[in-house]
């Protein structure tokens, strides 16, 4: 087994976790949500994300903040990997299982307060831009993203995208979501 870092802890999600309440002004969660779901599915354990965020609530100091990102599990682009996995046999549980609401009312029920949802762009894993997921910014702010890259796209593509920013709706295709959120004082 390999050494541990002595100032790391490795904890079982199942647990309650090893740090005094009030420990810390800032948890960030990289996929880290995504990830504990995908680990407890390997071990056929089940894995409570809101027991887990509400745990995380309790390890914050009042106004402390959390913050993170998650696939969204609504993008159109990780529903057609999840097809295609699904189509060669593989598990299709290797998919983010949170979307833009899922993630609102997740750290809703934990206590948390003042929740802002963005979406990354383009991904967790290469971050660039945040846009915000209100009507209002979401719809000017998307609407900017696809114009800068019009000339990368199709016709039909520009004016689809053009017509789902003018809804509002583009935020839930983005495959990241970003969040942050505060602990009430």
């Amino acid at each position: 087994m390999p050494e541990i870092h002595p100032s790391l802890r490795q904890v079982d999600y199942g647990k309650p976790l090893p740090f005094e309440p009030g420990s810390f002004e800032l948890i960030l969660l990289h996929k880290t949500l995504d990830d504990l779901r995908f680990a407890s599915l390997r071990q056929r354990k089940e894995f409570n994300a809101g027991q887990f965020v509400t745990q995380l609530a309790g390890l914050l100091v009042p106004g402390g903040v959390v913050a993170g990102c998650v696939g969204n599990a609504g993008s159109p682009k990780r529903i057609k990997r999840m097809l295609a996995l699904q189509g060669a046999g593989a598990v299709a549980d290797t998919q983010p299982f949170l979307t833009m609401r899922g993630s609102q009312r997740l750290l809703q029920m934990s206590g948390f307060v003042d929740i802002r949802l963005f979406s990354l762009l383009p991904d967790c894993d290469d971050p660039l831009k945040l846009v915000e997921f209100t009507p209002a910014v979401s719809r000017f702010g998307f609407r900017q993203e696809f114009e800068a890259r019009r000339d990368q796209m199709s016709a039909l593509s520009y004016w689809l995208r053009r017509c789902v920013a003018g809804l509002g709706l583009y935020p839930y295709f983005e495959e990241s979501i970003f969040f942050w959120a505060y602990k009430p004082c």
